[in-house]
């Protein structure tokens, strides 16, 4: 962490970094603030001119803060951010397995 933290303070727009470190605070079991630097570095790429090579690293990040919503229980986020990595790259076979794995357990009917 203190790695993407240096990263971090030394370029507060890298997105990378943020991803990087929310994928950690994930590992750690600390999704609250693995959801916290993924959606920073949304924020980010939001805010800049996004180009095509951008758009895997933007489906890329939505669909592990869709893991890890999953892992806080909050399901319909979880959906949502799914579904808008499918949106930016409709061929996201790892989101598209995790839309459908959520969608059958029926987990968002109760």
């Amino acid at each position: 962490i203190q790695y993407y933290a240096k990263a971090v303070d030394i370029n507060p727009n890298k997105i990378e970094a943020y991803h990087g470190r929310g994928i950690v605070y994930h590992m750690m079991s600390d999704h609250q603030k693995g959801v916290d630097n993924l959606t920073k570095a949304l924020e980010i790429d939001d805010s800049v001119e996004v180009t095509d090579s951008m758009f895997p690293l933007r489906a890329n990040i939505y669909h592990n803060r869709g893991f890890m919503y999953l892992h806080m229980e909050q399901y319909q986020n979880a959906l949502s951010d799914f579904e808008k990595a499918i949106e930016i790259n409709p061929s996201y076979t790892q989101a598209i397995n995790s839309r459908k794995s959520l969608l059958d357990s029926g987990i968002l009917d109760n």
